[in-house]
């Protein structure tokens, strides 16, 4: 208010002005008359003439403000910010006002080297430009850098159409709340092709820091890359707010927990405040599209998340955000839509209402988090120890990936073993297949020996280098989609850790069926479960492991096999004459291969009832551990592909070879 009526007797003066020109021009220091009407006379960019000029000729037409190449300082002295820029109240709805930086990104901004560097008040340069109840602005082409101690680079306060493009902010590291923000009401700001480097002076420090009845943010195409806090934040019922094509990268310079984040901090007692305007609330209506997020790989001390909610202090009037360990712990088991439904009705996070699309996250520990921390005098009902929670909710996303956009019509598919890459070669692999047309490979990620290429934490021979992660993203960046092939019947390590899971022979003329050596694993035994689990790890991971699907290669080795006492009672329980079935082996197998290659198959046609259910039990096995696959996916990852390289196969003109395997 004190601005507004310092500068309220200029405006007066000056309203009877008319604007010759939509241009007007300013520089680090005045130069000429300091008019501004040229770049001769240009104003100081600290001066309020050339913006009080452009003022009224944009009531008129779009105009531009020129800045010149040069070093903009920002200075603050005796407590008072005195080379900095109040835009109040300014700006047309039907025409607009851009602030334009020189080619080359020559208009830099600096904290005045000569200032402290402390980061109290009042020696801590406010912002450089603070833009007040403005409408249609542009700031386009500037450059903000430096270490000095600052709040904010620019500041936007009830904004109406307010946009920043091709700007950057690179190597800020006395910001102290955020480089740029919009707060306290208004709607329609834009962040479009900026850059954010190497930010923040602590966690408080944010990229873009949105906060408080602000609706329709969008942040598209922007750069983000290693900031103190929170990368973008829509704090307090900042509605309807899109980032969408945005690259961030957390190198491990500092600690951040969230790209994006959705925090209250509800400091008043709603026993003392009973005016909801006094607390915060979740924003909602989130849009997430066609981003790149990585992270650095979880550690001790680091668990970085794409998305973040996060409720501090007190629960808001009427609503009941701090919630226990053991809901934090319940919300990651029960079933997903009674889940989303919870956090719905007693969070009001609305997981229908926030779009996840097409996006990629490597090297982060999850999609989305749910934090609760009890603060203040409200920890005397909500103990830390019981309410200081906090709930991975990845699985709770409607993960939406627009194959239409990243695959073409055709698809040029090749298996790859795992064997066929490494680290130092991939990146020539994904050239010359791309090269080659090739759109998509089936990459071995489990093979027979039972070495995994990934860090599994469940798995008998985990990759420690974690090379999976490496190899989705090489190939993401040639264009190449990745569904990750499993072979499910055949596990060495397993087989060598727990010889009893072993296929069963049936057993060679009167012999009796016996245990066989090698990598062929029974898929009735606790195998089973150790299988599920490693498709399990990765599926509960998108964000590390981005795969477009996954590839099952499951089968029974040969009809000779599996007659373990397991498989022999079930198919008692079943009716099956087992030795009849042993029989019909030994006719078409025979010992030494001596059978006649034909007789078991003939038995199948033929419908022998013994043989016939033997058969239709085994591809019942294996259907059910597919099923349970199916459903991993459709409660985790609906969006993935499930396809198979199985036997039986179906589609043979005659399938009774196929089905007896």
């Amino acid at each position: 208010m004190k601005a507004r009526a310092r500068f309220a007797p200029i405006l007066l003066l000056l309203t009877c002005w008319t604007a010759a020109a939509a241009d007007y021009y300013v520089a680090p220091e005045r130069t000429g008359t300091g008019d501004g009407k040229s770049a001769a006379n240009a104003a100081a960019w600290f001066d309020q003439q050339a913006y009080i000029h452009a003022n009224i000729s944009v009531r008129q037409e779009d105009t531009t403000i020129h800045f010149a190449p040069g070093t903009y300082i920002g200075r603050k002295r005796s407590g008072v910010s005195t080379r900095c820029m109040l835009l109040d109240n300014i700006g047309n709805s039907k025409h607009r006002l851009t602030l334009l930086g020189a080619p080359d990104r020559a208009s830099v901004f600096i904290r005045d080297p000569e200032d402290p560097t402390d980061q109290v008040s009042s020696l801590r340069l406010d912002y450089f430009f603070d833009i007040y109840q403005c409408r249609n602005i542009t700031l386009d082409n500037l450059h903000f850098t430096g270490p000095g101690a600052l709040s904010y680079a620019i500041r936007i306060r009830e904004p109406h159409n307010i946009a920043l493009r091709n700007c950057t902010f690179i190597n800020l590291t006395g910001v102290l709340y955020g480089v740029t923000c919009a707060m306290s009401g208004g709607s329609g700001v834009l962040w479009e092709n900026c850059t954010f480097d190497n930010v923040g002076v602590s966690a408080y420090a944010h990229c873009i820091y949105n906060s408080t009845n602000v609706y329709d943010l969008v942040v598209r195409n922007c750069v983000f890359r290693d900031c103190y806090g929170e990368y973008v934040r829509f704090r307090d019922n900042c509605h309807r707010c899109t980032v969408e094509n945005c690259l961030f990268e957390a190198t491990g310079r500092y600690t951040g927990e969230s790209f994006i984040s959705c925090p209250l901090y509800n400091d008043e007692d709603p026993a003392v405040k009973t005016d909801p305007v006094y607390h915060e609330y979740f924003s909602q209506d989130l849009a997430i599209r066609n981003n790149t997020f990585i992270g650095r790989k979880r550690s001790q001390d680091f668990n970085q998340f794409v998305l973040n909610f996060l409720n501090d202090g007190y629960n808001p009037i009427g609503k009941h955000y701090l919630i226990s360990k053991r809901e934090a712990s319940a919300l990651t088991t029960m079933p997903v839509e009674e889940a989303r439904a919870w956090m719905r009705d007693r969070l009001d996070i609305d997981f229908d209402r926030i779009q996840y699309v097409n996006n990629t996250a490597i090297g982060v520990f999850g999609l989305c988090r749910y934090y609760s921390n009890p603060n203040y005098t409200a920890v005397q009902e909500y103990p830390i120890a019981t309410y200081r929670s906090s709930a991975d909710v990845s699985r709770l996303l409607h993960v939406q990936r627009n194959r239409s956009a990243r695959l073409p019509d055709e698809t040029r598919a090749v298996w790859m073993w795992n064997s066929s890459l490494s680290l130092s070669t991939v990146s020539a692999v994904a050239a010359r297949l791309k090269a080659d047309g090739i759109n998509t490979v089936f990459l071995l990620g489990k093979d027979a020996y039972g070495q995994c290429i990934w860090k599994s934490s469940a798995g008998l021979a985990p990759d420690t280098d974690d090379a999976l992660a490496t190899y989705l993203q090489t190939f993401r960046d040639y264009g190449i989609s990745v569904h990750l092939w499993f072979v499910c019947h055949s596990d060495l390590a397993w087989a060598n850790a727990h010889p009893e899971d072993r296929v069963w022979h049936f057993g060679r003329g009167g012999d009796p069926a016996l245990l066989v050596s090698g990598d062929y694993v029974c898929l009735q035994s606790s195998y089973r479960r150790y299988f599920l689990s490693l498709v399990r790890e990765i599926v509960l991971k998108p964000g590390k492991y981005p795969i477009e699907g996954l590839h099952i290669g499951i089968r029974y080795p040969h009809a000779t096999y599996c007659f373990c006492p397991t498989h022999t009672a079930k198919a008692a329980s079943l009716g099956i004459d087992v030795e009849k079935v042993r029989a019909a082996v030994l006719a078409g197998f025979g010992a030494n291969g001596a059978g006649d290659g034909e007789a078991y198959y003939a038995r199948l046609r033929a419908g022998d009832p013994d043989v016939t259910k033997w058969v239709q039990m085994r591809e019942s096995e294996i259907k059910g551990i597919l099923d349970d696959i199916a459903s991993l996916l459709a409660e985790y990852q609906p969006g993935l592909v499930l396809s198979l390289s199985a036997m039986p196969e179906g589609g043979e003109e005659d399938a009774a070879p196929a089905r007896c395997l």
